[in-house]
């Protein structure tokens, strides 16, 4: 059923593209493109053609070039030079041309992908009504293997460890392959097997404003604690950051459920999930919330040059931790001291 649905969508798509294509070349459409296009084109041919000299009556020549009709030659066009320029030209227009249509395509098809997932979701696709205990006691154990112990309703927990960052932390937490040099932690575990986990204990994506990058006022958000050897009890991943500009620990606050993103390579036309892909887990500065699992929504994480470890609270690099992502604060692990 979801090949037969997959070959619709595909089949829409070139439907979608031929359409663009046509509106493209229609006269109601906008003409600038295929009129910019021919004009180049004409004049290749023109300068291809060679210059060519209209005879006197005496006989002579008065060596001024005639050109093809309808074709306004620039000055000095009989240069290979300036042919290719227009070559290039022409080529910029094709890839632009191609970059459009790529990106409609795309809009197109995850579009109508997106509304797969909302039918299957609701019941009517075939992917629904599989949460029976035996396939939620083997989800469970395949996310083990990815990395993520589940805690069902309460938590994930995931393995990993200090980072010795090199320049002012942009990410709290990455996968094996990430931009570890602005990181406070390495987390051992698959991007997207933690995105399952979390939508299991009952996180709700949430999106920012894309005009603001502020979340919701009633959004609830999840919340993030580092254990290590030696410590009574685990840590809130705040108090391991320390904001620059004022001097003391990063605000405690509920981190945002952002769950990444899918996006289409329209070379293939897989979708990937951007997390597995660019392995950031768990975002501070906002450079990076989309990409991520988990996102700051504080205002200062607008700041990307204010953040680093907190040599007072955090453990030193190559430490080995667990980290957990609880749907609820531990008032008991938040208590300081």
């Amino acid at each position: 059923m979801r090949n037969f649905l997959l070959g619709l969508i595909l089949t829409l798509a070139v439907a979608a593209s031929l359409i663009v294509i046509i509106d493209r070349f229609q006269a109601g459409g906008d003409p600038r493109d295929v009129e910019n296009l021919s004009q180049r084109l004409a004049q290749v041919e023109a300068v291809l053609a060679g210059p060519k000299t209209t005879p006197e009556p005496d006989g002579k020549t008065d060596g001024v070039l005639d050109p093809n009709p309808g074709v306004q030659l620039p000055p000095g066009t009989a240069t290979l030079s300036e042919v290719v320029t227009l070559l290039e030209e022409i080529e910029g227009m094709l890839l632009d041309s191609e970059k459009s249509l790529r990106r409609d395509l795309r809009g197109i098809y995850e579009k109508l992908l997106l509304r797969m997932e909302e039918l299957e979701s609701s019941g009517v696709g075939p992917a629904a009504g599989t949460a029976d205990p035996a396939t939620r006691e083997a989800l469970y154990g395949k996310l083990t293997e990815l990395g993520v112990k589940v805690t069902p309703g309460e938590m994930i927990e995931v393995q990993g460890e200090i980072l010795e960052p090199t320049r002012a932390i942009e990410l709290i937490a990455v996968a094996p392959g990430g931009r570890a040099h602005e990181s406070l932690l390495l987390v051992r575990a698959t991007p997207s097997a933690m995105k399952i986990g979390l939508e299991d204990i009952g996180l709700v994506e949430t999106d920012a404003d894309p005009h603001t990058g502020k979340y919701p006022q009633e959004a609830k958000g999840a919340y993030i604690y580092v254990m290590w050897d030696g410590l009574k009890k685990p840590r809130r991943v705040e108090d391991l950051i320390l904001n620059r500009a004022t001097n003391d620990t990063m605000k405690r606050a509920p981190f945002m459920f952002t769950a990444s993103r899918f996006y289409t390579d329209t070379r293939t036309w897989e979708r990937h999930f951007a997390a597995d892909v660019y392995k950031n887990v768990i975002s501070l500065t906002w450079n990076w919330s989309v990409e991520s699992i988990v996102a700051c929504p504080l205002e200062e994480a607008q700041n990307e040059n204010i953040w680093a470890p907190c040599a007072d609270t955090c453990a030193k690099p190559g430490t080995k931790v667990r980290v957990f992502i609880r749907k609820e604060p531990n008032e008991l692990w938040d208590k300081i001291g």
